[in-house]
């Protein structure tokens, strides 16, 4: 596809000197390195191979020639917010809400269970009681 030239206006506030952009932040880059979208390549090429192999990987496919640190960094953050993500599932799977017993124990609990799910063939069958 080849590169992109892409203009957007510059703004610089009066005293403190910081020129905050509106449009990188709604392209999600506002105080980035990269794009969104070079972040989710080198998180996932990071993600499946050795950093320089997946640097390597992304300037032969994308065109996008990277140090292997970032590369590195992408993949780890990315790996660190699943890891979040992942965590918090099971912090919220363990906390059951019991019931609260207001009777006595029960001593001894018997359990059955008869197999009537089961699918057998007529085969199975011939010989036992109360089978026709």
């Amino acid at each position: 596809m080849g590169p992109v030239r892409f203009e957007r206006p510059y703004y610089v506030r009066g005293q403190c000197s910081q020129a905050p952009n509106p449009v990188d932040a709604a392209l999600g880059v506002d105080s980035q390195e990269f794009s969104p979208g070079v972040r989710r390549m080198t998180a996932v090429a990071g993600s499946d191979s050795n950093f320089d192999l997946a640097r390597e990987q992304i300037e032969l496919l994308a065109g996008i020639k990277l140090s292997t640190k970032p590369v590195e960094r992408h993949a780890e953050q990315i790996g660190a917010g699943i890891r979040r993500i992942e965590q918090a599932e099971i912090n919220r799977s363990v906390q059951l809400q019991l019931p609260i017993p207001v009777g006595a124990p029960i001593p001894v609990l018997y359990v059955e269970i008869d197999g009537t799910g089961i699918r057998v063939v007529k085969k199975e069958l011939q010989g036992r009681a109360g089978i026709k």
